[in-house]
């Protein structure tokens, strides 16, 4: 056993340390763990969910060739001649449906045989039902998670606010405690100090 002397225990003083609930609270929503990672989680689904978005807006592809190309018999000079070929396609979704526009236009150097020189122009719709509805469901189950995320982050921080706050209180309690447990050891002290002060005018 450790022998405790009460009079240590009178003179020892608790830190005197101001703690601010408030303080207290910002410190730990900014560093605990557990909120960074929920808080974390909430972003990426988030991001998840504007990247299906992003499969509803319009897309457009373009792809194209310009140059020179020639042919001609063996023997014959070869002649090259200014060519190019364009074209542009998009896609947007609708729904559960998609329809993709295109257009391209070609030129290209006469062939063997022929002085002409071909050109093409040509536009295309394509109308596609009910082929993106995996697109769509992805979307709906990201909104899905993304609210989920959120409510998870919003337990998680309850839960560490009111962790603080019972410290917090508790804290304080144990103050006031240790506060009147000492003023009793005073009190009981000065009893002490009068029962002898008593005793030795009753001895004389």
């Amino acid at each position: 056993d450790i022998p405790i002397s009460l009079e240590d225990l009178s003179t020892r003083k608790v830190p005197a340390t101001n703690l601010d609930l408030n303080n207290l609270l910002s410190l730990a929503l900014s560093n605990r763990p557990e909120i960074k990672a929920a808080y974390l989680s909430k972003k990426i689904k988030e991001y998840g969910r504007k990247m299906a978005r992003g499969e509803y807006f319009l897309k457009v592809d373009a792809s194209g060739f310009i140059g020179q190309s020639g042919a001609a018999f063996a023997g014959e000079n070869l002649s090259m001649k200014d060519s190019y070929n364009l074209g542009l396609r998009g896609t947007l979704y609708f729904g559960g449906s998609s329809i993709s526009p295109q257009a391209s236009t070609e030129k290209t150097a006469p062939d063997l045989g022929t002085n002409s020189r071909t050109e093409t122009r040509a536009q295309s719709v394509t109308v596609g039902l009910l082929d993106s509805l995996g697109s769509r469901s992805n979307y709906f189950q990201s909104q899905i998670e993304e609210s989920k995320a959120k409510e998870e982050f919003s337990a998680q921080r309850k839960a560490i606010v009111i962790e603080v706050k019972e410290a917090f209180y508790n804290y304080q309690r144990a103050k006031i405690q240790i506060d009147t447990a000492r003023k009793e050891l005073d009190y009981r002290k000065k009893e002490g100090a009068i029962a002898q002060t008593k005793d030795r005018l009753h001895q004389i």
